[in-house]
């Protein structure tokens, strides 16, 4: 019999259609006559194919031929009946459908070939389901269905669309190495125990919006060819996207704790927004305009091809669901212990982040070694990297007094962090002095465990001119955006590395002088602090050796503060030939020491 189509409408009012698989077993319109028994009888009989007479049974096996249409709606299925009926087709059927279909102790359909459309919509698997190796040549329609065990589907060929729509897996779902031809369809799908698709196949549109992964959501290696949108999904553990690869401009809309994109491919532009996630991209490869954001509202359950998708569902249910369409995620299992939902970047090591953007991400742990094109990056939203402790604090019992303001920290990389606390642990570890600088590599700044388990690199520490040169990249990039006040936050670290480097002697007391008397032409308060103390230094020196004729100190503070504000002025005609001298060098000091608190403002408030 030739398949019929029937018509609904999505919550939109669109039309939409779809074959439904009929068999040779069309039946009148009523239930088996078998107590507690939906399902439908067969033809000209009162039972349907579970509750038949055995004679009546073997009749029917007997007629079926490789490649027959079967019609067993509603009817419960032993592994024994379903043995036989696989037996009797020599494991290959036409259009077929178990609609609402009881498979009471298991459902091996392993290496089965459906020649036609088969539809699942609403069976229960109480056993395991087994679909290993199987071939579906029309569509395949598993909407709504009930997985209690173990569902396998490892190397099965879907060569036409395959929907799931809001079907539940309640243990283990394996889709290992599955190819999938058509539209593709996961949307409201519920995954309570792990769900593998590692090395599937996706070649048509794949829609996954809405689906809730209880544990991981591991995708490794898998091929998405015509894939647009991924998500939004939720995933209790993680979403692993480890040696995948997207061919075409993806969106990737999840909720989860942590995301791994291990040697990840995305060949065009690719749009990641998350929440919660602790972000790994080691290694992968993006295309020129990719973006990594914080969504800040929740996500809904919002599946992108709706019209196509539902259309399977309602061919057994009239009233359109709508109620599940805008309803966010629930999200209480990824706010303990007060976490934030902006996503953390973790890891940039050896990617080229030429034309990336972070928008509004936690960058205080992120790792950029070996990455490419830093000046390219673009930062935008508020700097949030790992704050370098106070300069200076003086311990008073088990508590640090901060002796420099709170205003002068700045920004500072993790891989500083690592860099200061490793020297620190090597020359410090017994240090006994009171004032230091407590605070390098806190845990805010710290690779999670997980990270050098599925990288196999953890944090390493880098040489202070390497770390310069990354410094430096950043620096440029944030300049290219105008942000004036950060990039002077990485101009100073970059010049702390320098001054922490394998320099020559020369260069290096060039650079601590500059960090002592300005912060490297960064901090005003420390340059008015060498002005004054160089203002009262060169007063002691004209008061004892400067002056033809006695004055005293007042006096010779008076002066020296003159001296430093007018590099033009002739010398007083009361200073000897020393303290002319010192009259021309504070003049000199004074001047540079002035321009350079005028500099340090500049820098800060520039934009």
């Amino acid at each position: 019999m030739s398949s019929k189509t029937r018509t609904r409408k999505d919550a939109s009012q669109a039309e939409v259609a779809r074959p439904i698989p009929r068999g040779p077993l069309q039946s009148p319109p009523f239930r088996c006559a078998a107590k507690d028994c939906h399902g439908i009888p067969v033809q000209s009989e009162e039972y349907c194919l579970a509750h038949l007479s055995p004679a009546g049974r073997d009749a029917f096996l007997a007629a079926l031929k490789p490649g027959a249409q079967l019609n067993l709606v509603g009817v419960p299925i032993d592994s024994n009946l379903l043995a036989r009926i696989i037996v009797a087709t020599q494991a290959e059927l036409g259009d077929s459908t178990f609609q609402d279909a009881q498979f009471i102790d298991g459902a091996d359909f392993g290496r089965v070939q459906f020649k036609g459309n088969v539809s699942f919509i609403g069976a229960h698997f109480y056993g395991a389901a087994i679909f290993p190796g199987a071939r579906f040549g029309g569509e395949a329609l598993f909407n709504a269905a009930e997985f209690h065990l173990e569902a396998w589907f490892g190397g099965a060929k879907f060569r036409k669309d395959a929907t799931f729509f809001r079907a539940h897996f309640n243990l283990y779902a394996f889709f290992g190495a599955a190819r999938f031809g058509g539209f593709t369809s996961f949307e409201e799908v519920r995954f309570d125990g792990e769900a593998l698709f590692d090395e599937a196949d996706f070649g048509g549109l794949t829609g996954f919006g809405g689906a809730q992964f209880s544990s991981d959501a591991r995708f490794s290696r898998c091929r998405f060819a015509n894939v647009e949108v991924l998500g939004p999904l939720f995933a209790g553990t993680g979403l692993l996207l480890e040696y995948a690869s997207f061919e075409k401009a993806v969106v990737i809309e999840a909720s989860t704790p942590k995301l791994v994109c291990l040697e990840t491919a995305f060949k065009e532009a690719a749009t990641l927004r998350l929440r919660f996630a602790e972000i790994v991209l080691d290694g992968a490869h993006l295309a020129q305009g990719s973006t990594i954001a914080f969504a800040e509202d929740k996500f809904v359950k919002s599946p992108g091809y709706s019209p196509i998708s539902l259309a399977g569902f309602f061919v057994r249910n009239d009233a359109p669901m709508r109620t599940w369409l805008h309803e966010p995620f629930q999200e209480a299992p990824l706010t303990a212990g007060g976490r934030s939902p902006v996503p953390r970047l973790l890891s940039l090591r050896r990617v080229d982040v030429a034309g990336l953007v972070l928008a509004n991400l936690d960058l205080a742990a992120c790792l950029f070694q070996g990455a490419h094109n830093l000046e390219q990056l673009r930062i935008e939203g508020p700097l949030r990297f790992a704050g370098a402790p106070m300069p200076w604090q003086i311990r008073l019992g088990r508590h640090w007094i901060p002796v420099w303001p709170r205003w002068m920290r700045r920004e500072a990389l993790a891989e500083e962090h690592l860099l200061r606390a490793h020297r620190s642990m090597q020359t410090k570890v017994d240090d006994p002095q009171r004032f230091k600088r407590p605070g390098w590599w806190p845990s805010t700044c710290r690779l999670p465990d997980w990270v050098s388990k599925v990288t196999g690199l953890p944090a390493q520490p880098l040489s202070a001119e390497v770390l310069a040169a990354i410094y430096r990249a950043l620096r440029r990039g944030l300049e290219d955006q105008k942000n004036a006040p950060g990039a002077s936050d990485f101009y100073y670290g970059e010049m702390e590395m320098r001054r922490l480097s394998r320099a020559s002697l020369a260069d290096r007391l060039v650079l601590w002088l500059y960090w002592l008397v300005s912060g490297y032409g960064l901090r005003a308060s420390r340059a008015l602090i060498a002005y004054a103390v160089a203002v009262a230094l060169f007063a002691f020196a004209f008061w004892q050796w400067g002056f033809a004729h006695p004055h005293t100190y007042l006096t010779a503070l008076l002066r020296s503060f003159e001296s430093s504000t007018s590099v033009l002025r002739p010398p007083p005609p009361d200073l000897n030939y020393p303290g002319e001298v010192f009259d021309t060098v504070n003049r000199l000091v004074g001047a540079t020491l002035l321009g350079l608190t005028v500099f340090s403002l500049r820098g800060r408030i520039k934009r």
